[in-house]
């Protein structure tokens, strides 16, 4: 059995990554340059990364009524991101928590389902950076 583990190791590597940051990260240098630092090891083991921006909420509560809205902040968050870890700005996606939700929420759904939906697309076609 560990012959066989060893032989299908090079085919069970991950092929995306969701590489999730707090948005408050941004606000803090010290902490982007040590997740930048992680995140660089990631790019260059020629993996697909996804930036998650999460709780992104917080910083703009009116996101959680209509995360499909367009809010200018949301995007300044999303460039800022796709800045600071150097990645298109399409592999730059935002996530919301549940947070006093007594029940499953569409919206919130909707996000994690593009997210997933993305990687799993990008784990198919191997996209690089």
């Amino acid at each position: 059995q560990m012959l066989r583990q060893q032989n299908t190791v090079s085919r069970r590597r991950p092929h995306a990554i969701l590489f999730f940051v707090p948005f408050a990260l941004f606000n803090n240098s010290v902490l982007t340059a040590v997740m930048k630092s992680h995140f660089d090891k990631i790019k260059t083991a020629s993996f697909t990364p996804f930036v998650i921006v999460s709780r992104l909420d917080e910083a703009v509560p009116q996101l959680r009524s209509a995360p499909n809205n367009h809010f200018p902040e949301v995007e300044l968050y999303r460039q800022k991101a796709a800045l600071i870890f150097g990645v298109p700005l399409a592999f730059v996606r935002f996530s919301m928590p549940y947070t006093e939700e007594q029940t499953r929420s569409f919206q919130i759904e909707r996000l994690s389902f593009g997210i997933l939906h993305d990687s799993a697309v990008a784990a198919a076609t191997k996209p690089r950076i």
